[in-house]
C-alpha cells in the first residue's frame, strides 16, 4: 500500500525514536530490521493529522529506516567507545586506589 501524499505531512521516524528516549543502539536495531514497535508508531501518530492509519504511519517510518540506519549504527559505535573508555578509566582508579591503600 503506498503511503498518503494527500493527508499531509509524514511522521519523522527519528522524532518518534528520539520521543520514545531509545539509545543509538536501539535505533540502530530498529532501523535494521524494519520492525516498528508500537511505543515508536504511537510517538508518530502525534506527528501526523488523524487522516492516518496505523499501517500508513508504520509503512512511512519502514520507509525512513534504510536512510537512517547508517547515522544510528556510526553513533552506537560511537557510544560503545565512549563507554568502553569509561570502564577502563574507572578500572584504572580503581587499581590506583589498590595501589594507595596498599602503601597506607
Amino acid at each position: 500500500m503506498p503511503v498518503p501524499t494527500n493527508k499531509g505531512p509524514e511522521p519523522d521516524l527519528a522524532g518518534a525514536l528520539d520521543a520514545c528516549n531509545l539509545n543509538n543502539e536501539k535505533k540502530a536495531d530498529i532501523c535494521k530490521s524494519k520492525v516498528i514497535p508500537s511505543d515508536v508508531v504511537d510517538a508518530a501518530k502525534n506527528q501526523v493529522s488523524l487522516d492516518w492509519e496505523d499501517d500508513e504511519i508504520k509503512e512511512s517510518l519502514e520507509n525512513q529506516c534504510d536512510k537512517l540506519y547508517p547515522t544510528y549504527a556510526q553513533d552506537a559505535g560511537k557510544d560503545k567507545k565512549e563507554k568502553a573508555a569509561k570502564e577502563t578509566e574507572r578500572k584504572k582508579r580503581e587499581q590506583e586506589q589498590k595501589k594507595e591503600e596498599e602503601k597506607k
